[in-house]
């Protein structure tokens, strides 16, 4: 037979001749299972804030790579500002323009929304990975990532380029038109004379 207390029906396998002390055992273990859930909930890791995709450039980058344009208003990427810099491995390429980037080159091209560079929109940065890695189009690797470093585009062409373009067709696309001589470098698309 059911009991009621404090307006709450008690299981009948509650097994206790007084209703008072069955509610009181149940209620403590309800109580007990809760907070074990609590604490485990406290005790759990924080969720990732990691990227999902590794960025090819650290984020201290500004330590090691050398500013090699300053800011500027790009013919691309969305018409918004950037700077570009260079990694150790790619400066004197970018800077001389007489031998083709070594492997492991990185530039970055740092983007933002206002014409002093203060507001940082996002990232863009190609990579010379090994011979083979896109060999179509001189075999770099390309990122696009947000003002976190999330990157939200990785990878090389589509080779032969899709129609309609990835987003890392549209990088190659342009790159490929103007990054030869003697508008641009070994896919590099600024001018020799527009440093």
């Amino acid at each position: 037979m059911t009991q009621m207390f404090h307006r709450h029906t008690l299981p009948e396998d509650v097994g206790s001749a007084c209703p008072r002390q069955a509610w009181l055992g149940f209620s403590i273990r309800l109580r007990a299972v809760a907070l074990l859930v609590a604490i485990g909930a406290a005790c759990s890791p924080a969720p990732e804030t990691e990227p999902l995709i590794e960025p090819l450039w650290p984020a201290g980058f500004a330590t090691s790579y050398k500013p090699v344009r300053p800011c500027r208003r790009s013919i691309d990427h969305d018409l918004g500002y950037v700077t570009i810099h260079a990694d150790p491995t790619s400066t004197q390429a970018y800077e001389t323009r007489d031998k083709p980037f070594p492997l492991g080159s990185i530039l970055l091209k740092v983007e933002y929304d206002d014409e002093n560079c203060t507001t940082l929109r996002g990232f863009t940065v190609m990579k010379r990975e090994a011979p083979g890695y896109d060999p179509d189009y001189g075999d770099w690797h390309w990122q696009k990532a947000d003002a976190a470093r999330m990157v939200t585009v990785d990878g090389r062409s589509s080779s032969p380029v899709a129609n309609p373009p990835t987003a890392v067709d549209r990088c190659v696309k342009c790159h490929d038109s103007c990054g030869k001589a003697p508008d641009g470098f070994d896919g590099t698309c600024s001018a020799v004379s527009a440093r």
